[in-house]
């Protein structure tokens, strides 16, 4: 499967609920990588309180019995968040940075 951004799915058409992989659309057996980013804030009257961006990187095995989780940012008091890199070159090596992390953990 080709990835194009933005992504465009509803949570009932993205491949991963499906039990596929988002790239190569291989089935999901063994184990499944995540990317996770939002903000979680609690609502009083229309108004965002105490809001939280986060974003984390993760892996579950198929049985439970490995799970691995790094939080690569969480920022208190945030609704977004940017990164800014001097590069694309840069850029590939945050994100590889993530997995390195990932892997090692």
């Amino acid at each position: 499967m080709p990835v194009s951004f933005p992504l465009q799915f509803s949570q009932s058409q993205w491949p991963a609920r499906k039990g596929v992989c988002g790239v190569c659309e291989q089935p999901l057996t063994n184990s499944v990588v995540y990317l996770s980013a939002g903000t979680c804030a609690d609502v009083e009257k229309s108004h965002l309180v105490d809001a939280e961006a986060f974003w984390s990187c993760g892996i579950h095995s198929a049985d439970d019995h490995e799970s691995r989780e790094i939080v690569v940012a969480q920022l208190p008091n945030q609704e977004q968040f940017d990164l800014s890199f001097c590069s694309t070159n840069c850029l590939k090596h945050f994100l590889l940075a993530i997995v390195d992390s990932l892997e090692q953990k």
